[in-house]
Order: structure tokens, then C-alpha cells, then sequence
């Protein structure tokens, strides 16, 4: 099945050379050059994935990432598009429910390569709905990737996809260390060399605030000198 991959830039030539490129990649693409367009066009068609710019007028890359997650949840994978390269803009988009960014200009491979990796991660959640999965199970912590829930000794927390594959990882290599690269290359499923280390740093901070009860001083996902992280449950 093709996928519908939305772009959403104001700069027009930009849009229509990725419109140009992702068609010759195989996929059905949507265009638009503002928010509120793409929310029109995409009313009755809703894509697989969203490449959204930040800086736009007047509804922002941000403000159209809330308005795509109303309307079709955290099943929706979005990249953000920015010129913005510094990590607390960054952070910013992650934090409005992004799963990944590539910052301009880029190369197309580079974002095609991403939008695999994102594609592939979806496809793995769609298949972790089929009642065959079992939770997942570390002392006593349970993690259902099905609904995304995590249940940490009675305690439960909601997870985002892309925090529940982390944790899917992390759970199933408890008590070892791994790099950030790492993490995108077997998480992420970047090949090496590619994607931000921000990506990682941000959701395992994001997991932190969840999972511990001071994300300053992390007991359970540590950071180890010279190793990486590392999840544990003593």
C-alpha cells in the first residue's frame, strides 16, 4: 500500500521540489503551503505521515501539530522541517508530539531515510496491536505495547510511540548500556551517522519526567559516564 505523505512548507519552491522527489520515491503526496489548507485537504484524506515546516503564517508547524494529533492521535507520525537548529527549538517541536526533525537544508536521501525509519517504526506499532503480543514484563514492571501503557509496581503512565519502543528496547536488554547513536540506529532505525542525538537525548527526558520520581536524579534510566543509558529495576 502507497503511503500519503502531507508536506506543508511556505516556501513554495521548496514544497513542489519535494512533491517532485517524493512521488519518484513511490509515495502519494499532499501539498499545501499553509496550515490551514492542509487541514482542508486532508479532512477527507488523512496522511501517513506529515512533513511540517515551523516557521510558517499564520497557523505555525507547532499549531498544526496539535490540530493534526486532534484529529488523528499519536497514530500520525510527524517530522518537523525546520531552519531552526538550535536544541531548545528543537526540544520545543519534540515536545508538540514530533517524531523526528531535519533541520535546513538537508538532502533528500538524508529525509527520505528518515521518513523510512519513521514508517517502519508505525508499521511495528500497527503490528503490536495484534492480540499475540505479549506485555512486556521487568521485575515488576509491565509494559503493554498495545495501548502504550506502562505499569511501574501498580503505578500506571501513558507512553507515546515513540517513547514506548524506547522502552520495548530498553526492557528487553535491561541492565545494558547503549550509546545515542546506537539508540538511532536499533530504535530509530537510522543507519549509522545519521539522525540527531537531540532526538534521543529529549525523549529519554521525556521518559524521565514519567517514569521517576525526580527526572534530575534518575534511579531507573540512567546516564552512564563514557556508556550511555542504561534502564535498570533493582
Amino acid at each position: 500500500m502507497t503511503a500519503r505523505v502531507l508536506v506543508v512548507d511556505d516556501e513554495v519552491d521548496l514544497a513542489n521540489v519535494l512533491h517532485s522527489g517524493l512521488k519518484r520515491a513511490g509515495y502519494d503526496v499532499i501539498v499545501a503551503y499553509d496550515g490551514n489548507t492542509a487541514l482542508r485537504l486532508t479532512a477527507e484524506q488523512p496522511p501517513d505521515l506529515a512533513l511540517l515546516d515551523i516557521s510558517m503564517e499564520p497557523m505555525d508547524g507547532l499549531q498544526l501539530c496539535r490540530a493534526l494529533r486532534a484529529r488523528q492521535g499519536d497514530a500520525l507520525p510527524i517530522i518537523f522541517l525546520t531552519a531552526r537548529d538550535q536544541l531548545t527549538d528543537i526540544v520545543v517541536g519534540l515536545d508538540q508530539g514530533a517524531d523526528d526533525y531535519v533541520t535546513k537544508p538537508f538532502a533528500f536521501p538524508e529525509l527520505e531515510a528518515r521518513i523510512r525509519g519513521v514508517l517502519r517504526r508505525c508499521a511495528y506499532q500497527r503490528q503490536a496491536t495484534e492480540p499475540a503480543l505479549r506485555p512486556l514484563v521487568v521485575r515488576d514492571w509491565t509494559l503493554d505495547p498495545r495501548t502504550f501503557e506502562l505499569n511501574m509496581a501498580g503505578e500506571s503512565v501513558r507512553l507515546t510511540p515513540v517513547e514506548t519502543d524506547l522502552m520495548v528496547y530498553f526492557m528487553h536488554h535491561h541492565g545494558q548500556a547503549f550509546s545515542a547513536h546506537k539508540l538511532l540506529c536499533d530504535v530509530w532505525g537510522y543507519k549509522p551517522g545519521t539522525g540527531g542525538p537531540a532526538l534521543v537525548r529529549v525523549t529519554i527526558r521525556n521518559l524521565r519526567q514519567k517514569i521517576e520520581r525526580d527526572a534530575l536524579q534518575p534511579r531507573y534510566l540512567r546516564t552512564l559516564r563514557r556508556r550511555g543509558y542504561m534502564f535498570s529495576v533493582e
